[in-house]
């Protein structure tokens, strides 16, 4: 699903200075008053840069053709005069046009060219804008590596000119390639530091753009409440703006997350309006994806005449605007409904008729994705058949198709094969030059005879390269190897650490619930019966939340505080006298500084247990929290009766009683610095003499 709709991404990006009805109204002005001038204007610089500027407004506003054609005839006046100010935003205007059509390589040659005359004439603005679209299109073609180079070359370009808003959509940009390659942490790194410059700006377009990237993140990460605030988020910014695009783009984001949850009745609401504004605004290929997302909900559900009524439509429109990628997408889910269908069929003439129209579609999406080069499609096509030949009874078949999956599956650049190739090309080489020799000494002997020596000399030595390649390609497939290895290998890592993260997480909870069980135990022994009523309820809702933010390793301090405010309610029932102060840093931004979840409840339970509630009066428990620049500081204090005191208290009344709270944070801490990079210190300091 998210290939669905990477590139609506871009579309939102290129609508950028499409703000709202004002804007457009503004910009029909200036159309209109360059148009005035080019009635009378000469064949001059003038009006060659008129006619640039005047290609990229009507673009702006959505008049494609007249666009293309100012251009050209900016183009063409600029070569005439040499004016290379004016070609360039020109040849610009006409790269994003072959962007926005679909036209790549097409596109990626204008930017080049554009790239390397705006670096001629020291235009660093205009530059950065040819690294970035660059990237984009390398991002649409899944060479992200490629991506993020253009991308780091274009955000050095903004820096030179001090362009902050261009600056932060840089980070955007690499903060969803990032977040594509599953590289999380980095992605967030990128996303939040765009985020802080786009304080300085104020664009809320931007702004939108990274809250649905950052709930594509927490999409993908399964925690559906976090990625449904960001994508409401966006949505209301988006509301707010006038962004029509947007909004629907919105509707779409959360059609994927309820998708994705399993609730379809909800996606297929959030998809059916997204449709709906895109067939109003006419934007036909995200009518073709939209109807395919409706087909996929469908196909989940195993609604298979539904699922097939909406891929047909998206397949006609695919058709009609030339989407050949997306046409082969289609192709494939027909057949797969068409082969369930089959297979549910009880007629056996009816069922290999179902069958073949599977094979017919499922060819036509075979030829197109090859045609295209969409691997991903020629797999699942591939995968396809060979259910359909199954189901005929087909093995043989069956077993072809399974295979070419395989092989597709593993990887269609073999390094063998390479290696193989490299051979045959070489050997033909070597026989090709040794044929050429011996018909140029076909006339004498003696030439024969120094020419057999040359041919054995030419011989020996394509065997020397030949051994030569492959022994550098044995070596190649060996670091390879080892490299895959060590990948593999850190990944088995992290997945421990996480489960490891995770298993402590899970001690941690039932050890704050078997103390307030007891703290509840306490006031029904005491025949407290209003209080422990009231214990309870609150507990409850403790409760809640601790399981709302469960499979959360992070949380805001916004967030751990609210938590701490419950808990310690709760405690005031027990113990009404306990005093309690939080002192919080206005510098902090506490909805955004994230800190591990359920951090510094166990050290003020620690706190209260051991060390307050013994003591009979005057009980009181100070929190601070300090930004410390590159840091947070958290600071808990007590006037309880000290660690020592606690522990011979402890000997006396809870014999056998080991805790861990503590114990399994530090584990936790040390987790996590290893993890994730973050350092986390702790200390525990005993106050004595008041």
């Amino acid at each position: 699903m998210p290939r669905i709709w990477k590139y609506f991404l871009f579309l939102l990006l290129f609508c950028f200075c499409q703000n709202n009805l004002l804007a457009q109204n503004e910009t029909q002005r200036k159309i209109d008053s360059m148009n005035n001038i080019l009635k009378t204007a000469k064949e001059d610089t003038t009006k060659a840069i008129t006619l640039a500027r005047l290609s990229w407004d009507l673009n702006t506003v959505g008049e494609k053709i007249k666009s293309r054609e100012a251009a050209e005839q900016a183009i063409k006046l600029s070569k005439k005069l040499n004016y290379k100010i004016a070609e360039a935003p020109a040849l610009n205007t006409l790269a994003t046009l072959d962007f926005q059509a679909g036209n790549l390589q097409a596109a990626m040659d204008k930017y080049n060219s554009c790239a390397k005359m705006n670096e001629e004439i020291g235009n660093k603005l205009e530059l950065g804008f040819n690294m970035n679209n660059i990237g984009n299109i390398h991002y649409v073609k899944n060479e992200f590596a490629e991506a993020i180079k253009y991308y780091k070359l274009a955000l050095t370009a903004y820096e030179e000119v001090g362009s902050t808003k261009w600056i932060a959509q840089t980070y955007n940009n690499l903060g969803s390639t990032f977040e594509v390659q599953g590289n999380y942490p980095e992605a967030l790194k990128y996303l939040f530091t765009g985020l802080k410059k786009l304080r300085e700006t104020g664009d809320k377009d931007l702004t939108s753009i990274f809250y649905l990237n950052i709930g594509n993140i927490y999409l993908n990460m399964e925690n559906y409440t976090e990625a449904l605030k960001n994508y409401q988020r966006y949505r209301s910014v988006a509301q707010e703006i006038g962004q029509k695009e947007y909004i629907l783009g919105a509707y779409g984001a959360i059609g994927r997350l309820y998708e994705k949850q399993g609730n379809y009745s909800e996606a297929l609401n959030n998809f059916s309006v997204a449709l709906k504004g895109f067939i109003e605004l006419g934007i036909k290929s995200l009518i073709a994806k939209t109807y395919a997302s409706i087909g996929s909900v469908y196909l989940h559900q195993s609604k298979y005449t539904e699922a097939l009524k909406e891929y047909t439509a998206a397949v006609k429109i695919c058709q009609e605007i030339g989407a050949s990628e997306d046409l082969a997408d289609s192709y494939t889910n027909i057949g797969d409904i068409l082969s369930r269908q089959a297979a549910l069929e009880n007629n056996f003439e009816a069922r290999i008729k179902k069958y073949n129209e599977a094979i017919q579609v499922m060819n036509k999406g075979l030829s197109l994705a090859k045609n295209t080069e969409a691997k991903g499609n020629i797999r699942d096509a591939y995968r396809v058949l060979s259910d359909v030949y199954k189901g005929m009874n087909d093995y043989k078949k069956a077993l072809e198709y399974n295979n070419l999956y395989v092989k597709m599956k593993d990887s269609l650049m073999n390094n063998e094969t390479t290696r193989k190739l490299e051979q045959q090309r070489i050997q033909y080489e070597v026989e090709k030059s040794v044929e050429e020799e011996k018909l140029q000494s076909a006339d004498a002997v003696e030439q024969q005879k120094t020419e057999n020596k040359r041919k054995n000399e030419l011989l020996l030595a394509g065997l020397a390269i030949l051994a030569i390649i492959i022994f550098f390609i044995s070596l190649l497939i060996r670091q390879q190897n080892l490299k895959r290895r060590t990948v593999e290998k850190a990944e088995t890592g992290h997945k421990m650490a996480e489960l490891e993260l995770q298993s402590l997480r899970a001690q941690l909870n039932p050890h704050f619930m078997f103390n307030s069980l007891n703290a509840i135990q306490d006031l029904i022994l005491k025949e407290d019966n209003e209080r422990s009523h009231l214990y309870l309820s609150r507990f409850s809702k403790l409760l809640r939340m601790l399981l709302d933010n469960a499979n959360q390793p992070f949380v805001s301090v916004k967030q751990e505080l609210e938590f701490l405010e419950l808990y310690l309610s709760l405690e005031n029932l027990r113990i009404p006298d306990l005093q309690v102060s939080i002192e919080k840093d206005p510098k902090i931004n506490m909805e955004e500084r994230m800190i591990p979840n359920m951090m510094l409840q166990p050290y003020i339970e620690n706190a209260i247990w051991h060390g307050l509630s013994n003591k009979k009066t005057n009980r009181k428990l100070q929190v601070r929290i300090h930004d410390n620049g590159s840091s947070t500081e958290f600071e808990i204090e007590d006037n309880g009766i000290g660690r020592k005191k606690a522990a011979e208290l402890k000997k006396l009344y809870r014999q056998g009683h080991h805790s861990k709270g503590m114990e399994l944070l530090s584990k936790r801490f040390n987790l996590m610095s290893n993890e994730y990079g973050a350092s986390i210190h702790t200390t525990v300091t005993d106050l004595e003499n008041n």
